[in-house]
């Protein structure tokens, strides 16, 4: 799974940002030979984090920095999906990359609480699968779809523990 031959750029999930604040992974070990993007659903996303707390609204704080200093740029979604994708950031797709993406999610993780996320996480390896951009997560149900559909994918965090062990 390492990077393509035929790269355009990458494609941030949502958990490079929390894996960034965790320190799971350093900005270093981004990819640097290629345009760096999101989608607005990492926005949504981060959006969602609740700050209950002093540290969570910091955690929250922090996350929300990486996501504007490190991509060059926010593509729109390939799918418009009611109450999901936000107004004038997504396109009217056919769905098709999509609704295999969600459903192969919603089946491999069963949690009615994730919906949302899974939804996000569809659209956002949609548009990786489509322009030809390298999904980086370590999301495993996800990695193995994108995979599965023809995608490719950067994970930054299990070479890492690989290393700590």
């Amino acid at each position: 799974m390492g990077v393509s031959k035929t790269l355009v750029g990458f494609l941030l999930d949502t958990n490079v940002f929390n894996d960034l604040v965790d320190g799971n992974i350093s900005v270093d070990q981004l990819p640097t030979e290629a345009s760096i993007f999101v989608t607005p659903m990492q926005r949504i996303e981060i959006e969602r984090i609740p700050e209950t707390s002093e540290s969570s609204a910091e955690r929250k704080r922090r996350i929300l920095g990486h996501l504007e200093d490190l991509p060059d740029g926010v593509l729109p979604t390939h799918t418009s999906v009611l109450g999901v994708t936000p107004l004038g950031g997504s396109r009217i797709g056919t769905g098709g990359t999509y609704v295999k993406v969600f459903n192969y999610l919603k089946s491999k993780k069963k949690n009615p609480k994730r919906l949302n996320s899974h939804k996000a996480d569809a659209l956002t390896a949609e548009v990786a699968i489509e322009v030809g951009l390298e999904l980086i997560t370590h999301d495993k149900a996800l990695k193995a779809i994108v995979v599965q559909l023809g995608g490719h994918v950067l994970d930054l965090v299990e070479p890492a523990l690989r290393k700590k062990k």
